[in-house]
């Protein structure tokens, strides 16, 4: 006879299976399909599937080598012109001596455009014994002077800077944490000797470029590494002797500044007067761009000469208003040109730093630190227009393929699947990106 309880057990366990199955069916329907393959996915398959390697490439721009020749030569020669603000801060500092306990050496503070006139301020240590121990204080915003002509010329430009050119910046305390803006143009000598292309060839720059390199980078290695000697404090433990054998260095060093920056001046200057338009095809946003450029050049050739004159430099200051005026018209006729936005605000800031160069003319040591201004505006106008090329480039399909783009889910993407919304490009090198 049948066990009425495993009878009942067996009813209960089907039923319960059959409710199981029954859902899981359910569920199964009620579950959207699959989304279709986005287009992008799609073409990205099917380049892979096809073997077309061009749409899996990230592409840049075309530059000539000579473009990037001459676009590392200037900013070499502009940028390591602070050299000779960092030479005269250290010599004035030890005062002739020996770097010692209480006579810590100083690389120079930097003039920036609110403080023009490249005198120099008080140096870290003095300044840190003349003020009284208490909370750091904040910087304060520089008042506003009055309008001048040249920077009535240059207001719009600064303004959409972005850039406060009025804050003053705080001095620092700490002997080896200057701020030393030639250090990141130095590498530019390095990079500008090199044999590529079309520029195999060896001219006269080419030689004072390599000279200068050999010189420049030395001394750019020195400099820094003073400045983790000293701002890490590391004369406590070794009584100053690595701290001497520096200095010893430093001051052979800094006795060939002149001699080496007046024979890269003289071949500079006779190349850069031989510049024409680049090789790649401008449009007449690019070639207003260039023409701008080629006022700044002028104005640093001006400022450069033995003997500047003020009438001359005057001149070049009005041919850079007038060249950023027509940047600025070909920008209201084709608003998607890069130039008037890359350039516009560095050329009404060279004309501020012109403008106090000319007024500095009378004395030496005021006229190194405007001086310098002016050529750290030009490096950056340089960088700019490099920029603002390679923007245009890229926008006229004037481009080179660079490495291959990779996708995390390659394979998913080619059989249809849903697509991975992460896509990793490759980190440029320092050569695909020279702009």
């Amino acid at each position: 006879m049948r066990n009425p309880a495993a009878m009942k057990a067996r009813l209960l366990t089907g039923l319960f299976g059959t409710w199981i199955c029954g859902a899981a069916f359910v569920g199964c329907k009620s579950d959207a399909p699959p989304p279709a393959p986005t287009p992008e996915a799609s073409s990205t398959a099917a380049a892979a599937a096809s073997g077309k390697p061009d749409a899996l490439v990230h592409h840049l721009p075309a530059f000539s080598d000579a473009t990037n020749k001459r676009f590392r030569i200037e900013l070499c020669f502009y940028g390591a012109y602070g050299l000779r603000l960092t030479r005269d801060a250290y010599l004035a500092s030890l005062g002739g001596k020996e770097p010692a306990e209480g006579k810590l050496p100083t690389f120079g503070d930097f003039p920036t455009l609110d403080d023009p006139t490249g005198a120099p301020t008080a140096s870290p240590s003095a300044a840190s014994s003349a003020t009284p121990a208490g909370p750091k204080a904040e910087p304060r915003l520089a008042p506003k002077a009055a309008p001048t002509a040249s920077a009535s010329a240059a207001a719009a430009g600064t303004a959409s800077s972005g850039a406060a050119v009025t804050a003053t910046r705080p001095t620092l305390n700490v002997p080896g944490l200057e701020r030393l803006p030639f250090t990141r143009y130095v590498s530019s000598c390095t990079l500008a000797t090199r044999k590529e292309g079309k520029n195999s060839s060896e001219e006269p720059i080419d030689k004072a470029i390599t000279e200068f390199d050999a010189w420049a980078s030395n001394v750019n290695r020195l400099v820094m590494g003073a400045q983790r000697y000293y701002s890490a404090k590391q004369y406590d433990g070794d009584k100053f002797e690595r701290g001497r054998s520096l200095h010893k260095e430093l001051t052979e060093s800094f006795a060939a500044l002149d001699e080496k920056f007046a024979a890269l001046t003289q071949a500079f200057l006779a190349w850069e007067v031989t510049l024409g338009k680049p090789e790649e095809k401008l449009d007449k946003g690019a070639e207003a761009g260039f023409e701008a450029l080629q006022t700044a050049r002028v104005l640093a050739a001006a400022l450069l000469a033995d003997k500047p004159d003020a009438e001359a430099l005057a001149k070049a200051v009005e041919a850079v208003v007038k060249a950023r005026e027509a940047l600025e018209a070909v920008g209201k006729d084709d608003p998607k040109t890069p130039y008037p936005r890359e350039l516009g605000a560095r050329l009404g800031k060279l004309v501020v730093a012109a403008g106090k160069a000319k007024d500095a003319l009378a004395d030496r040591r005021a006229s190194i630190g405007a001086t310098f201004l002016v050529l750290n505006e030009v490096a950056g106008l340089v960088e700019a227009h490099h920029r603002a090329l390679g923007q245009h480039l890229r926008a006229s399909g004037q481009t080179r393929p660079g490495s291959p783009i990779t996708t995390l889910r390659p394979r998913m993407e080619s059989l249809g699947g849903r697509p991975d919304a992460r896509t990793v490009r490759p980190r440029p090198g320092k050569e695909e990106h020279p702009e």
